[in-house]
């Protein structure tokens, strides 16, 4: 904290932060010298009781917005581990907010909030879409993958019915080839059959023609003799 010379009594106080100048004011205060000492603080953070709210108040008599220079802060770090060029003094703007442009900067933070939470509103809708493209997705990538497992399996039985039909179609050959030679084999028996009994007459014929004769030869033979 700082305290610098003004005006003929007036004195102006820095303070590090808004806290602490907010602190000061108070203790200025307490002593009934408000109107000697201005109290200027650094941050100017909006929300309650952070700077802008002072300076609108009037506790503070104004607040310096600090800029963080991380950015700038990096890239000169970077370029010093690189060897390259970097700037020793790199000034950083600022601004200052009294009670001229208080209300505007709230306006402006108001602003920045509302698009703040138009962002995560669009952010949570955003997510809600992205988890029902994944189950959309997911149930999409189900469905073709049903699709072509049944398009397997489809061929699959497509396959075994033509095999089934050619193995139908080689069994009905063989059947009708072992019909077939059935009826060979029933027309041979019966040619075999009438061969059979065709010798059977011939030699039954044969066999009468040879009895007849050789009965009527014997015959006197067997006959006892006649004694004169």
């Amino acid at each position: 904290m700082k305290l610098v010379g003004w005006q003929a009594n007036t004195w102006r106080m820095f303070a590090h932060n808004d806290v602490m100048a907010k602190g000061a004011r108070d203790v200025i205060d307490e002593q009934n010298n408000a109107g000697n000492v201005k109290v200027v603080g650094v941050d100017a953070l909006p929300g309650v009781g952070a700077g802008l709210e002072l300076v609108a108040k009037h506790n503070l008599t104004a607040s310096m917005l600090y800029p963080t220079g991380g950015k700038e802060a990096i890239k000169t770090a970077f370029a010093i581990l690189n060897h390259d060029h970097f700037s020793k003094e790199n000034i950083m703007p600022s601004v200052v907010i009294d009670s001229t442009n208080v209300e505007l900067m709230k306006m402006q933070w108001e602003r920045i909030n509302s698009q703040r939470k138009d962002i995560e509103t669009q952010k949570n809708l955003l997510e809600n879409q992205l988890e029902i493209y994944d189950n959309q997705r997911l149930v999409l990538n189900i469905i073709v993958i049903t699709l072509v497992l049944v398009v397997v399996f489809g061929g699959l039985a497509f396959h075994a019915l033509l095999e089934n039909r050619k193995i139908n179609k080689s069994l009905e050959l063989k059947n009708s080839e072992i019909i077939h030679q059935k009826n060979q084999l029933m027309e041979m028996s019966e040619k075999a059959e009438e061969a059979t009994e065709a010798k059977l007459k011939f030699f039954t014929n044969i066999s009468h023609e040879f009895r007849t004769p050789l009965t009527l030869i014997i015959s006197p033979l067997e006959m006892p003799e006649v004694r004169d």
